[in-house]
């Protein structure tokens, strides 16, 4: 489904990037954005003896950012979705 967006709504790609394509979506740092989140959230948690509150810090802000992506894509998708659907 997600291609067929891309190539029928060539203006969500600045959006939300096709798969591959080098870009970042917009909003809270896109899908790469979230994913160095879950990267630095796992590094603090597989720290031995790591530290309560930056791990409930990193998950607040991973949560935060999580939040604030779906909202953007919601945003911005639904749009898309409801034109695209016959």
């Amino acid at each position: 489904m997600m291609p067929r967006l891309h190539r029928r709504h060539p203006e969500w790609n600045t959006l939300h990037p096709a798969p591959g394509s080098g870009c970042l979506a917009a909003g809270s740092g896109g899908h790469r954005g979230l994913a160095a989140l879950l990267d630095e959230l796992q590094q603090v948690i597989s720290t031995e003896g790591a530290d309560t509150q930056l791990v409930l810090s990193e998950v607040e802000r991973l949560t935060t950012e999580v939040e604030g992506h779906l909202t953007y894509e919601e945003e911005q998708l639904i749009p898309i979705l409801d034109a695209a659907t016959p």
